[in-house]
């Protein structure tokens, strides 16, 4: 089972033996966040390239990710559009090559990527 599945399993297991839902901050939603940048960071190992996520950056997808409503359901979501779309089109304009390490950061509440 990937990583993401069974995060999404421990999480409905959470839910259905009542657990208090996940607020952004929690501990439990930054474990979120690393699953599923530990996918992201497989997929850019494997151009030859390092990738690092900032604190700030993983507390912005944590926010970006809750919904009171859903938990962080959207996480996935808020990684595509904050993270792994940005960083495509980098890739594809050729701002990182084999060998870089991309660093992930946060300025002005933006996700920034550099070498």
């Amino acid at each position: 089972m990937r990583r993401a599945g069974f995060n999404g399993l421990r999480r409905n297991i959470a839910i259905a033996m009542g657990m208090r839902v996940k607020q952004p901050g929690d501990r439990m939603i930054g474990d979120d966040v690393e699953l599923m940048l530990a996918d992201l960071r497989d997929m850019v190992d494997h151009q030859g390239m390092k990738f690092e996520v900032s604190a700030a950056a993983k507390e912005l997808l944590a926010e970006q990710g809750y919904d009171a409503q859903f938990g962080a359901r959207p996480l996935r979501r808020a990684i595509q559009r904050l993270v792994e779309n940005p960083l495509s089109s980098e890739l594809l304009r050729g701002a990182f090559v084999a060998g870089d390490t991309v660093h992930v950061d946060v300025k002005d509440g933006v996700m920034t990527f550099a070498k």
